[in-house]
């Protein structure tokens, strides 16, 4: 009878081992992603930032000549 414990003890802290290996993996895998969503978010934002003051100049280049032509 101790013997079929031990090995039902053995399957059980070996199957805990598995499961305790496999968080930490999946653990690994959503930091990388955080770090990448996170990266892609600054990414999005300068470009954003860029994007607007392309407009801005945009904008202001086709006003000036416009305020030229009128004075």
């Amino acid at each position: 009878m101790s013997f079929f414990k031990s090995t039902q003890k053995a399957i059980y802290e070996a199957k805990q081992q598995k499961k305790s290996i496999r968080n930490k993996r999946i653990k690994r895998i959503k930091i990388v992603r955080n770090i990448e969503d996170i990266r892609l978010k600054r990414l999005i934002e300068k470009q954003n930032e860029l994007h607007q003051y392309r407009v801005k100049g945009v904008k202001i280049g086709a006003v000036l000549p416009l305020q030229h032509e009128r004075i």
